[in-house]
């Protein structure tokens, strides 16, 4: 029995195949695609998945907010704007061999938040539990009574990183000021240790 695995960062996509045994094989890295032509090379390490594996389903995670369908990414702040809008389940089950049931698009940080509680991840056994993702952006899931929280609209429990906690801070990619996620996203990090009037004589430099 084996599964895979996609996700779509903000700046690259990691993907991997899962035993049977939760063993993670034959992982790889490509950029993040940065218009649909990018999304090619994906295609292609699918396809020789598909070609060497008897696949039970495809897995994908994704940095925004997907659709009430479970098929596309729909809301995106400046980052993975290329894949915004493409039914994904049915991109991913025409190149890996499944049908598109087997292919749900999920949120990433709830992808990860539903990966911890089950048995042997690091929120096994509860019943309510939070996950804060920091990356390229900040992702945030909660889950309640044992059950990820998404709500009427797919909102629920996104708390992290296009929240204003600074009222004078840099204006973010989607357009408010002073988002946890423009002061503390890996993206953002780097602006503002040039900006830091100590940044000319730091090893940083």
């Amino acid at each position: 029995m084996t599964v895979a695995a996609l996700d779509f960062g903000g700046t690259t996509v990691k993907a991997g195949l899962v035993r049977a045994d939760g063993s993670v094989t034959d992982a790889w890295t490509l950029p993040a695609p940065v218009d649909r032509a990018g999304l090619d090379p994906i295609a292609d390490r699918v396809r020789q998945w598909a070609a060497t594996e008897r696949l039970l389903g495809v897995g994908v995670a994704v940095p925004g907010v997907v659709d009430a369908s479970g098929s596309a990414l729909v809301g995106v702040h400046g980052k993975s704007g290329a894949i915004a809008g493409v039914e994904l389940r049915g991109w991913v089950a025409s190149h890996a061999g499944v049908s598109p049931h087997d292919c749900p698009v999920e949120n990433d940080a709830r992808a990860a938040l539903a990966g911890e509680l089950v048995p042997g991840g690091a929120a096994a056994g509860a019943s309510s539990a939070a996950l804060l993702i920091v990356g390229t952006g900040l992702g945030c899931a909660v889950a309640i009574d044992g059950r990820v929280l998404r709500g009427s609209h797919g909102y629920g429990g996104i708390l992290g990183g296009h929240v204003t906690v600074r009222l004078d801070g840099p204006r973010c990619a989607c357009g408010n000021v002073g988002c946890a996620e423009a002061l503390a996203g890996s993206r953002a990090l780097p602006e503002r240790a040039r900006s830091h009037p100590e940044y000319g004589a730091s090893p940083l430099a």
